[in-house]
């Protein structure tokens, strides 16, 4: 008992010194709040509110709208001083008057401006084919020489009736997501133009320096899109260019009703494009341009056309009214398919080079070489109306042609063609002029297998089997025909038809043929002679 009593006077004895211990601390009550120690937001950029306009801008500094803006009279904002931000804030800026009258905001003069976010109107309409209206001349307007730093952004304007956004002048000026619809002029024109569009422009849509991730659209005859680099844009014209750029464009499309869908300067380079849109021409280049991996279809003209020195590369043209590739003097086109166009698959001239290109379908010649000193290699004709077409002095090598309606292959005086294969086309597989050689080749099941149009051409190495008439039919003289296999033919496998013209005709297989191995005209002696052995008295005899 005595010493429960004890342990609970020793308990009250530690609570009452822990009681005392915490009283010594002092008060525990919380202070005041913390004072501020940030900047507000008008300490680090004090910024001006625009309540109401007409208002000018005349002081440096950051100012910004508290309410939509409306004027009938003059410009709604001029800006005469540097180093202005204006940030409409999603406001509207907007002009009901029946007449054109000046600018929503007037850039007078200045460097380092800055306007964002936000909306201009006006009452200028399109029908569809005349603009009609009033309200803002222009949306953005630079009125200055030579500023820089000039920057729009988050910007929409509609309804005006010359410019969209204007910062012709400026040196490094940018706009940069905005957009400019139905103006009766032009729609934006700066240094770089990125994400932005300018639609239903009765003028030029965008004209920049640099252009990427841009839609522009014109009414008329203006350019859709001008730029020296565009990259991932598009541009549309009624009867101008859709998209035109002076170095590069990539990954753009062009289209042009009546014009041109993508035209590019000398020594641009063309890459990953498509053009089409019913216009004269898909694509259209100048001098010493490459165009890579690009498609054009649908123009009434020529899919794609290029000038001199170019490369065209891994490219389609298909359904134009006109040739799918037309090409200058000493192009290389190289990979590329060409189909079911009005006229020409691929069309050359001097000094070209055609190399792995596919053309089919074609209303008129599958691959042709205009002009001298041609070369196509490893090529496929089929179903056109004439497979390949050589000018003079020009090689063929490796190359198929096949059902054309036409022949398959029909070179120009002094042309080698070497390695190539003709089948079933509809009149002859290969016709050589004069000069030729044709080496190695394979004609069987058209019309005729090889026809020797001309004179002094050796014809030797090559197989045609299975012709509708002849294997080998020879029309001129002093030719050599040599070492082929002719056989199973519905005529001859070879038959030389004129009377004194002295072809060399020796060392051919000619088995199974309808009318017999060789026919040639009573009183030729193109044959090698066939003579005793022991008596004979002609070094060909019995060739």
């Amino acid at each position: 008992m005595n010493n429960r009593i004890v342990s609970s006077l020793c308990v009250l004895c530690a609570l009452a010194l822990a009681i005392q211990r915490a009283s010594a601390q002092g008060a525990l009550s919380p202070t005041a709040a913390p004072a501020p120690t940030m900047l507000t937001l008008s300490q680090v950029e004090p910024r001006t509110p625009i309540t109401n306009a007409p208002v000018t801008i005349s002081v440096p500094g950051s100012y910004y709208l508290t309410t939509n803006l409306s004027v009938t009279t003059g410009n709604a904002i001029t800006i005469t001083s540097s180093n202005v931000t204006l940030d409409l804030r999603g406001f509207t800026i907007s002009s009901p008057a029946s007449s054109t009258i000046g600018s929503a905001i007037l850039l007078n003069s200045g460097n380092d401006i800055a306007i964002l976010n936000g909306n201009i109107t006006s009452g200028l309409t399109y029908n569809g084919s005349t603009y009609s209206g009033g309200g803002f001349a222009n949306g953005i307007f630079l009125n200055a020489a030579s500023p820089s730093g000039l920057r729009v952004s988050g910007v929409s304007i509609s309804g005006c009736a010359s410019y969209g956004i204007n910062l012709t002048g400026a040196s490094g000026s940018v706009v940069e997501f905005c957009t400019v619809s139905t103006v009766g002029g032009d729609g934006i024109f700066a240094d770089s133009v990125a994400n932005s569009a300018a639609v239903a422009c009765g003028g030029i849509g965008i004209l920049a320096i640099t252009a990427k991730n841009c839609d522009a659209n014109v009414t008329g005859s203006g350019d859709g899109l001008i730029a020296n680099n565009a990259q991932n844009c598009q541009g549309s014209s009624s009867s101008g260019t859709g998209l035109q750029v002076n170095n590069n464009a990539e990954n753009c499309t062009g289209t042009s009703i009546s014009g041109t869908g993508l035209g590019a300067g000398n020594n641009c380079t063309v890459k990953g494009c498509t053009a089409g849109g019913g216009g004269k021409y898909g694509i259209n280049v100048g001098i010493g341009c490459t165009v890579i991996g690009c498609t054009a279809s649908g123009a009434s003209g020529i899919g794609i056309l290029v000038s001199n020195g170019c490369t065209v590369a891994d490219c389609t043209s298909y359904g134009n009214s006109n040739d799918g590739i037309n090409v200058g003097v000493g192009t290389v086109v190289r990979g590329c398919t060409s189909y079911q166009n009005g006229y020409n698959g691929v069309t050359t001239t001097n000094n070209c080079t055609v190399i792995d290109c596919t053309a089919s379908a074609n209303a008129n010649w599958g691959i042709v070489l205009n002009g001298n000193n041609l070369t196509v290699i490893g090529c496929a004709a089929s179903a056109n109306s004439t497979g390949i077409g050589a000018g003079n002095n020009s090689t063929v090598i490796g190359c198929t042609v096949t059902a054309n309606s036409g022949d398959g292959i029909d070179p120009g005086n002094n042309c080698s063609v070497k390695d190539c294969t003709a089948a079933a086309n509809f009149l002859n597989g290969i016709s050589p002029r004069n000069n030729c050689t044709v080496k190695d080749c394979t004609a069987d099941g058209n019309d005729v297998g090889i026809y020797v149009y001309g004179n002094n051409c050796q014809v030797a190495g090559n197989t045609c089997s299975g012709n509708k008439t002849d294997g080998i039919y020879v029309l001129g003289g002093q030719n050599r025909i040599d070492g082929n296999s002719v056989g199973s033919n519905t005529f001859y496998g070879i038959q030389a038809v004129y009377l004194n013209v002295t072809n060399s005709i020796t060392r051919n297989s000619a088995p199974g043929n309808g009318a017999g191995g060789y026919g040639n005209f009573p009183g030729n002696n193109d044959y090698a002679p066939i003579q005793a052995p022991n008596s004979s008295t002609n070094p060909w005899a019995n060739f």
